[in-house]
């Protein structure tokens, strides 16, 4: 719970946001949130609990929470414990990031990773790890996620990358001469 109080800390000083969201997220970063204030504060700013837009920023607050934790490339454990603490406070649920109109946003930070895990042509153990850590991010099924790998492992591979070090069965193995299909 650190790890999210800082860059909460920090994404409410860089960040603007509805005044029921910073309320919330200040809870959050207060200690004091709990299901009860959570009601509360949206009651007080008039705020349905399946409204849209209130849904819309808080996929927004995951996805730049998301971003952070990505600038060194990695996700560590605590940073992963606590996005799925930040979803579950906000409410954000399997599939939202695709039913709300964020699978572009997501499918783009997914592929930054995904290039630079590629580069080299190979995907070891901790990268595989990282890759399952990415899918979970943001609660993606494996056909969601093998979405976007598909044309990233496919270009390493026509890039020469070796079938089976590339980590992925969504592209197809290459035909080999001589041998039957």
């Amino acid at each position: 719970m650190d790890e999210l109080v800082f860059q909460l800390q920090k994404m409410l000083g860089r960040y603007q946001y509805s005044p029921a969201m910073t309320e919330i997220l200040q809870s959050i970063v207060d200690g004091k949130w709990t299901s009860l204030r959570h009601k509360e504060i949206l009651a007080e700013y008039k705020v349905r609990t399946n409204s849209v837009a209130f849904k819309e920023e808080a996929l927004d607050v995951a996805l730049q929470y998301a971003k952070i934790c990505l600038e060194d490339d990695a996700i560590s454990d605590e940073e992963e414990k606590a996005m799925c603490m930040l979803k579950r406070l906000l409410g954000i649920e399997e599939g939202d990031f695709y039913k709300h109109g964020k699978k572009d946003d997501v499918q783009g930070i997914i592929a930054a990773q995904l290039y630079k895990l590629y580069d080299d042509g190979e995907i070891n153990y901790e990268e595989a790890l990282h890759k399952v850590s990415l899918q979970g991010l943001f609660n993606l099924s494996y056909e969601e996620f093998e979405d976007v790998v598909r044309d990233i492992a496919k270009a390493a591979q026509e890039r020469g990358a070796d079938y089976f070090k590339l980590d992925t069965y969504s592209i197809k193995y290459p035909k080999t001469e001589g041998v039957a299909e």
